[in-house]
């Protein structure tokens, strides 16, 4: 299912979730969605990286937090090339 389709879905149903996108740093543009309930369409180019953006993206539902850009080493400073990557969380 695409990440567009999922969204819809999600709309209908008056459920929110976190739509995260590589703003800099390898695969700009790689999307993932992170629903409340912790399932994921999509994926930012790893496996390693998808799980650490997911658990970040729901501290994000939690907090209601308005659209930002976050730098990842914010958060996962053990990532490599954490440093050059920045990510929009909305």
């Amino acid at each position: 299912m695409t990440i567009s389709r999922k969204i819809a879905e999600l709309l209908e149903r008056g459920e929110v979730a976190v739509l995260v996108t590589v703003a800099r740093g390898e695969n700009v543009g790689a999307k993932l969605l992170v629903e409340e309930e912790a399932r994921t369409t999509g994926t930012l180019g790893s496996a390693e990286l998808d799980s650490l953006v997911a658990a970040q993206a729901l501290r994000f539902l939690q907090g209601r937090d308005d659209t930002r850009l976050v730098s990842l080493k914010d958060f996962a400073t053990d990532f490599p090339s954490a440093g050059e990557v920045f990510l929009l969380f909305e």
